[in-house]
């Protein structure tokens, strides 16, 4: 044998997931990019440049979204992702901020009560049986 191999077949096909961007112009490109969507192949990348056709277009990008269960986000700047349902689109928490600094404020919190039990654990003895009169 050489220095290759051959490939070996596999139950079922590999499918490739395929990311492309869309400028949405008009009727025409929003079509395009439901096409793609509804495929459950593509993760589209939208930049809706007519705020004339904002409404109807991300009506039908939700709705080809819904259709094959998959997700469409808005980001900063005008741009969306859809994605298919094999596809977790992670979505920043509005409180993400907040969340992450209650978590390492009680962190912190709990370190030091740890650390003062640790502090009077040394000093005090601990009796577990009373004697009783």
């Amino acid at each position: 044998m050489g220095w290759f191999s051959k490939k070996k077949a596999s139950a079922a096909p590999e499918r490739k997931l395929i990311l492309k961007t869309f400028t949405i112009e008009d009727e025409a490109d929003v079509m395009d990019a439901v096409n793609h969507v509804r495929l459950g192949t593509t993760i589209a990348f939208i930049k809706i440049k007519s705020n004339v056709i904002v409404r109807d277009a991300l009506k039908s990008m939700k709705e080809a979204c819904s259709e094959m269960k998959g997700e469409i986000v808005g980001l900063p700047d005008g741009w969306y992702i859809a994605a298919p349902p094999d596809v977790q689109i992670v979505k920043k928490s509005v409180n993400a901020g907040k969340q992450v600094a209650e978590a390492i404020i009680s962190q912190e919190h709990e370190d030091n009560l740890k650390s003062s039990h640790n502090h009077l654990r040394d000093k005090l003895i601990i009796v577990d049986e009373f004697d009783t009169l």
